[in-house]
């Protein structure tokens, strides 16, 4: 029995009758892991391959910027940041945004997921968080308002269930506004 996995241009493969359990793919070690890779070629490692394209790539994952502002965010001319990302963008790195008067580049998804691999999963864990902190903010204001009934039929109300419900919720939107930040446009 010959257990191979294809991972990309490489494969494993455990030896013919050892009784292993071939492993299922899109699983290590049984956690669940994204099935899509990134394939980086020769070309787009020869592109990577200069520091100024690195760390033009390193300025548009902060944002979207334009030549003139790439230019003056490196210290270099115009034109060799200009031939920087037509390179860049030949290999499907960058993209520019030609519907505004200024054009504007910024990085594809491919080169996004390269730098930062394991993002997709921090939107779904702060969004469920919030849910999370937004319903306990909820019920400690509601239970503020309410109050407690007690004996002549008086209501008092708790000011630490007040603070607290506050809290969680800036808890709440504090959360809200990290998912949002990356989705910004400039």
């Amino acid at each position: 029995m010959d257990c191979t996995r294809s991972t990309g241009s490489k494969s494993t493969s455990s030896p013919a009758g050892n009784g292993l359990i071939p492993a299922a793919p899109g699983r290590r070690r049984g956690i669940p892991v994204a099935t899509e890779e990134i394939v980086l070629d020769r070309a787009d490692i020869a592109a990577l391959s200069s520091d100024t394209r690195v760390a033009i790539v390193k300025a548009l994952d902060a944002r979207p910027m334009t030549v003139s502002e790439l230019a003056g965010h490196l210290g270099l001319a115009k034109s060799t940041v200009h031939e920087h990302l037509s390179l860049l963008a030949d290999r499907g790195m960058v993209t520019e945004d030609e519907d505004r008067k200024w054009r504007r580049y910024s990085l594809t998804e491919r080169m996004r997921r390269l730098l930062r691999p394991g993002n997709s999963h921090r939107i779904s864990i702060l969004l469920g968080t919030s849910l999370v902190t937004l319903t306990l903010g909820a019920i400690l204001l509601a239970t503020y308002f309410r109050g407690y009934t007690v004996q002549g039929g008086s209501t008092l109300r708790d000011p630490l269930l007040l603070f607290a419900g506050e809290a969680f919720l800036f808890v709440t939107f504090a959360l809200w506004y990290l998912v949002l930040r990356p989705l910004r446009k400039v």
